[in-house]
């Protein structure tokens, strides 16, 4: 696994940021961490990260593509089992990011948890509060193909719905990975709650 925690939005550009997610997919990691602060800038370097580690996985798969054609060879021969990679968290999907772009300043990707405060902060902030909400941008990129799950008639919210007993706990993992993600805090309304959430459908 590689690590990379509020380092990017400290690098001094776009290029230095590019060479620092290329160092991470060259390190062979299976599994790639990108965290940085939770605020509209720290959110778009982690969005360029993703998009960038998206476009090595395609980039790996299209050479190991172009190598079968060449050779004639049976493809799994050939293609190593990590090319490719796919977003594990917080999306569901690999496609564009739609909040990458988006016009609305206020609408970005953040996630908030609650931290202990150390002596040292408490002093520098001139504060006796033992705690503090932390807010932060993130994505875990895989190697690999994303997972099949099924269609969507055979999944556990479907079977529920029409009525039958749900699976157990294994079946419920095997699914998970393509349920919606909720991104922003839920609004509470009379007799409903409405939810933002990103969508396996990239939306």
């Amino acid at each position: 696994m590689a690590i990379m925690s509020f380092t990017l939005s400290d690098l001094p550009n776009a290029d230095a940021r590019r060479q620092a997610v290329s160092g991470m997919w060259n390190s062979g990691a299976e599994t790639m961490v990108v965290i940085d602060r939770g605020t509209p800038a720290g959110f778009k370097v982690v969005a360029d990260a993703r998009q960038q580690l998206l476009m090595l996985g395609r980039r790996v798969i299209k050479n190991s593509q172009s190598v079968e054609l060449q050779t004639d060879e049976v493809a799994c021969e050939h293609q190593a089992p990590s090319s490719g990679s796919w977003v594990l968290a917080p999306c569901p999907h690999d496609q564009a990011c739609p909040l990458h772009h988006s016009n609305n300043p206020k609408h970005f990707c953040h996630f908030s948890q609650r931290i202990e405060r150390p002596k040292f902060l408490k002093d520098t902030k001139h504060s006796n509060k033992p705690e503090e909400d932390a807010k932060f941008s993130y994505v875990v990129i895989r190697r690999g193909r994303r997972p099949r799950t099924g269609t969507d008639a055979q999944s556990p919210t479907s079977l529920i719905a029409e009525g039958h007993d749900g699976p157990d706990e294994q079946g419920w993992m095997k699914h998970a990975i393509d349920w919606p993600r909720i991104i922003l805090p839920p609004h509470k309304r009379k007799g409903h709650v409405i939810m933002d959430v990103c969508a396996s459908s990239g939306v």
